[in-house]
């Protein structure tokens, strides 16, 4: 393990709940990884029946993964928690009303992390909501990065 500190674009996944966002880890043991991370749901609107809907989120969190120790292609299984802001408006008959929410959501993935001896790292997930925005199923998500 001569990689300890990561930085990590990630798609979906991680931070939970996100679209797109970005990763600093630190590899305590081979076994074990802590990262924090900031992500965006970019603001989305539908319109139905003349009225408009728009949402976007916002997501501050860490968390936790377990590697198989003194793998470089290695399954893992993480638990996150994160601070979501939620951002909507409804507009209809020009009304228009908006709100903001906080939530805490916790969650957790499953995965396959590739980390190469010269310091690059990708990984392919399922994650799941467990609590705050819970899912029904797992959802997609990726991530690549830079090891130092």
């Amino acid at each position: 393990m001569r990689h300890r500190l990561s930085v990590s674009a990630t798609l979906a996944g991680q931070p939970y709940f996100s679209a797109f966002g970005g990763m600093l880890g630190y590899q305590i043991v081979d076994f074990l990884k802590v990262h924090a991370g900031y992500g965006i749901v970019p603001p989305f609107s539908t319109g139905l029946s003349g009225a408009t809907a728009s949402v976007s989120a916002a997501t501050i969190g860490g968390g936790i993964k377990l590697y198989v120790p003194n793998w470089g292609f290695s399954p893992y299984v993480g638990l996150h928690l994160g601070r979501v802001t939620l951002d909507g408006s409804l507009t209809y008959g020009g009304i228009s009303i908006s709100a903001s929410a906080p939530l805490i959501a916790v969650s957790m993935d499953l995965g396959i992390e590739w980390q190469t001896g010269y310091g690059l790292h990708f990984g392919i997930g399922l994650t799941k909501g467990l609590s705050g925005i819970p899912t029904a199923r797992f959802l997609p998500g990726a991530y690549l990065g830079w090891s130092f």
